[in-house]
């Protein structure tokens, strides 16, 4: 096991402990499989959920640094996970979010990423750039 490559932003220290992750996404194989990756990397995975609503409890229970999300998810599969990571851009301003999906529709995405107020967003448009995107990140403010 190795220690996320990220910084804080204003100091440049690598945290005191593991970066604290929900993951919520429908298709469990993918949830299993991230939770697996972000653990051998270092990364406390404090709970994986499948739908938005539970995300958001999860999110509220557990106040994690990073939330990833799937942007669709049950039960309509179009935007709820966008939602959820809007409502918790809003509500946990100090959560960083990074949208997942296996579909190549920007709109979305871009709809979170556009918003000003939200700093800490990333996307990812495929499942299978997770594994290079884990080790990616250099600065969390």
């Amino acid at each position: 096991m190795c220690r996320p490559l990220v910084a804080n932003a204003d100091t440049g220290e690598p945290p005191a402990r593991p970066l604290r992750v929900v993951l919520a996404d429908d298709a469990v194989l993918i949830r299993e499989s991230l939770a697996r990756l972000l653990d051998q990397e270092g990364f406390e995975v404090v709970a994986q959920v499948g739908n938005a609503d539970d995300l958001l409890a999860r999110v509220k229970d557990e106040q994690p640094d990073i939330a990833i999300i799937d942007i669709r998810m049950p039960p309509t599969h179009t935007d709820e996970g966008l939602t959820a990571a809007r409502r918790i851009r809003q509500d946990y301003q100090k959560i960083a979010v990074l949208v997942l999906s296996q579909y190549v529709d920007l709109a979305y995405a871009m709809t979170l990423l556009a918003e000003k107020s939200f700093s800490r967003t990333g996307s990812v448009m495929s499942p299978s750039s997770s594994r290079r995107c884990i080790g990616s990140p250099t600065a969390v403010p």
